[in-house]
């Protein structure tokens, strides 16, 4: 970006912030079209760090004045607009105190330039995907991670315009993350706006990974709440992305397992046998996709020998049950010790073998 862009979103920013200062409506500051100004002067001071410090306070100072027009929304760094103020003003405050809030000072002095460097001041759009990501993949059992991608991914989504390729990328993942905290915390507010965010990404993108992800968060939703909505949905955003992933697209199995998840649910609550039918065949040929040394091959594994078992519970046909013994056996005899999903399989195999033996 040339200086002369960088003057113009620069002149954007300051004539609404002193527009706000006039009228008390901070309104001009949450418009796409200043969130964009104020993403140029990030993207300028990124690729331009010494002369960089401009950009910044004025992009700084627009998200101080949303965060603090905005009452009754989380406080501290539980706000992606207050984060977004820490990452484009610490570098500020390094190089001149008098240019930053002082109401700013000590936190700043406390924090350092942490926030800066896991930002878009410092970060590419698509390297903070991928620094997210990487957070997210560690799974529920890392219960920082999640807590660090929620923030940063919060504070990237505020900064980035809507029409930004990598802006529903992140908020997908931001879903997840949220997800992932509720899972941990069993705060109930983490998986509403978990679903609320992974349904704005999925809308944006209509990709399979985030269709997927809207899919599974609503049906976790629906096993917390027992709404029908949230199955109804599940059910859809999961076969779109079937629909929307390629034969060999890596996502595929796995969205071919939330699907089975969803039909599974909804197939219990209607005793539909064309939805067991359905779950069952997506369930198989994601077995079918995945590689046996994968660590999701025993999950899905699990899943076809709980679907099975539901069946014949239903339909009383001994085949399911069959299959889901002869499927349970083998999984568990080849999983190594202490695998993930090994005790959910040895308990779906226990299931299937009480109901064996009732047999006559």
């Amino acid at each position: 970006m040339d200086r002369i862009r960088r003057d113009v979103a620069l002149s954007n920013v300051r004539r609404r912030l002193a527009a706000v200062e006039r009228s008390g409506d901070a309104a001009p500051l949450f418009d796409d079209r200043a969130v964009r100004a104020a993403a140029e002067l990030v993207e300028y001071a990124r690729e331009h760090p010494a002369d960089a410090l401009p950009g910044l306070a004025a992009a700084g100072r627009l998200y101080w004045k949303r965060y603090l027009s905005v009452v009754g929304q989380g406080r501290g760094t539980d706000n992606p607009d207050f984060v977004a103020v820490l990452a484009l003003l610490a570098p500020v405050y390094a190089a001149d105190r008098a240019a930053v809030p002082q109401p700013l000072w000590r936190t700043l002095r406390e924090v350092g330039d942490g926030f800066t460097q896991s930002s878009l001041v410092v970060q590419a759009p698509d390297e903070l995907l991928d620094s997210v990501a990487g957070l997210v993949s560690a799974g529920p059992e890392h219960a920082d991670y999640a807590e660090a991608a929620t923030r940063i991914a919060d504070a990237a989504t505020v900064m980035l315009p809507r029409d930004h390729p990598v802006r529903p990328l992140l908020a997908s993942e931001l879903a997840v993350a949220l997800d992932l905290r509720y899972q941990h915390e069993d705060e109930r507010e983490y998986l509403d706006r978990a679903v609320a965010v992974a349904a704005e990404a999925a809308a944006e993108t209509r990709g399979p990974v985030p269709l997927s992800r809207l899919g599974l968060i609503s049906w976790r939703r629906y096993m917390v709440a027992g709404e029908r909505a949230d199955l109804d949905r599940a059910v859809e955003a999961n076969r779109a992305a079937v629909a929307a992933a390629r034969p060999f697209d890596r996502s595929l199995a796995g969205c071919l397992h939330n699907l089975a998840l969803s039909l599974d649910s909804l197939a219990d609550l209607t005793r539909d046998l064309d939805l067991f039918e359905e779950a069952v065949l997506a369930s198989r040929e994601a077995v079918g996709l995945t590689d046996p040394a994968r660590r999701m091959a025993l999950q899905h594994k699990v899943l076809l020998v709980s679907l099975l078992t539901d069946r014949y519970t239903v339909y009383g046909e001994r085949g399911d049950l069959d299959e889901a013994l002869r499927l349970g056996r083998a999984a568990a005899a080849s999983a190594r010790a202490g695998a993930p999903d090994l005790d959910n399989m040895r308990a779906a195999l226990d299931r299937a073998e009480e109901l064996h033996a009732d047999l006559p």
